[in-house]
């Protein structure tokens, strides 16, 4: 079985489903080759991307299950729209009628969705079962990773100008051994690889991450699995001591690739020099 592709999450009723079964083969039109300047860009994308987001890895000691509530969901976002927090709210109400017992929710972050978000909470009665935390400190946001069973970072979209965006947050959650469920938008899709490093779903559908949550909580060998290859990814790729190798790379893959255009030269160079201002 390779990891490249990956059927949908089951949905609520189908929690049987295994999260990483493979798509069937077979029909469709084959996949065509991509133009090689459209090769070269992704992959000058794609080492930025790597360059500006690394982080140190120091202080993102690694967990697996150890202390981890099995029942607990983190949330990291902006309270806005566009974060999808009130797709997770509808999510956690279809996923309750199938697990009474229900699942703990933290949200932590601040914006002008707070009072709906509130009311929402209420108007379910789970007051004791959602907290909504607002601003909190590094040490506290790393403590809190810590501690749940997975994170959702469910966005409807990205904000304006950063639709290749990527939270750090998604890194850090990744560096700890904390699963993520996120949606396919911004750069997530460039971060995670579905079924193997966490979950990427549709955006705007709780009812599907309402089957990504279940098959997720109720799973914990998947959950270690994923948490040990999102660590060895973030090493791999995102960790401070690549930096300098993901430079190096840009500018080795320009020198070769521009074929002596000095419009192409000028991008690779204002990618290396965006990446170096990011860090």
């Amino acid at each position: 079985m390779t990891r490249a592709h990956f059927a949908r999450s089951a949905r609520p009723g189908q929690a049987d489903r295994s999260c990483w079964e493979p798509r069937a083969s077979g029909g469709g039109t084959a996949p065509t080759r991509a133009p090689r300047n459209a090769r070269r860009i992704e992959s000058l994308q794609d080492r930025r991307l790597r360059a500006q987001r690394a982080i140190s890895l120091a202080p993102l000691q690694f967990h697996l299950e150890d202390g981890r509530d099995p029942n607990s969901v983190l949330a990291v976002a902006p309270l806005v729209e566009r974060s999808g927090l009130t797709d997770l709210l509808e999510a956690m109400r279809i996923f309750s009628t199938r697990r009474p017992d229900g699942v703990r929710l933290t949200i932590v972050g601040e914006g002008e969705l707070e009072p709906a978000l509130r009311a929402t909470i209420a108007s379910l009665d789970w007051r004791d079962r959602v907290a909504v935390l607002g601003r909190v400190t590094r040490s506290r946001l790393l403590s809190l990773m810590r501690v749940h069973a997975l994170m959702a970072l469910p966005y409807r979209s990205a904000s304006p100008g950063d639709d290749d965006g990527v939270p750090a947050v998604l890194l850090e959650a990744m560096a700890v051994g904390l699963p993520v469920i996120a949606t396919a938008v911004m750069g997530f899709p460039r971060v995670l690889e579905d079924g193997w490093t966490g979950r990427l779903i549709s955006p705007n559908d709780p009812v599907w991450l309402a089957g990504a949550l279940e098959t997720m909580l109720e799973r914990s060998h998947v959950r270690v699995r994923m948490a040990k290859a999102a660590r060895e990814k973030i090493e791999r790729e995102f960790g401070l001591s690549r930096k300098v190798w993901h430079l190096a790379r840009v500018f080795a893959d320009a020198a070769a690739e521009t074929d002596g255009h000095e419009g192409d030269a000028v991008a690779a160079r204002s990618i290396v020099s965006s990446a170096s201002r990011s860090s």
